[in-house]
């Protein structure tokens, strides 16, 4: 498997952020600050130091977390798969569903909240149009 560079450097950013030592890091930062704007009189200097560099923070980690969070995302949505895949009951065209538009998952959700008589029906119409992106 071939190694990502900026991934592996996302995850353990993003794993030490979230830790303890990212945490307290970020508090030691803010003492910092706080005792050399005391001693500089809270001065514009200090203040524009801070926006600064907490701007910048704040723009990376954005980027940051959400790589992370579309990683996560996609691993517990390929782990649902397998599951799915697994169950002998399981619908097998449910795989891959997330790649259906808002308005055709409002359709198969619409689907369980529906009569007995108009189910079958829909649920035909539904499993087609699965069929039909999966084949793409």
């Amino acid at each position: 498997m071939k190694k990502d560079f900026w991934g592996t450097v996302t995850s353990k950013v993003i794993s030490w952020t979230g830790s303890t030592a990212g945490i307290m890091s970020a508090n030691g930062l803010m003492v910092i600050w706080l005792i050399y704007g005391y001693f500089e009189h809270f001065s514009e200097e200090s203040q524009m130091i801070l926006n600064t560099v907490t701007s910048i923070i704040t723009f990376v980690m954005l980027f940051l977390i959400q790589k992370g969070q579309n990683k996560a995302d996609k691993a517990t949505q390929l782990k649902l798969d397998e599951i799915i895949y697994a169950l002998e009951t399981g619908n097998n065209k449910r795989l891959g569903i997330e790649k259906l538009t808002e308005e055709e998952l409002d359709e198969i959700k619409e689907e369980y909240n529906l009569d007995e008589d108009d189910s079958e029906e829909i649920k035909e119409n539904i499993e087609e149009k699965i069929a039909t992106k999966s084949q793409r």
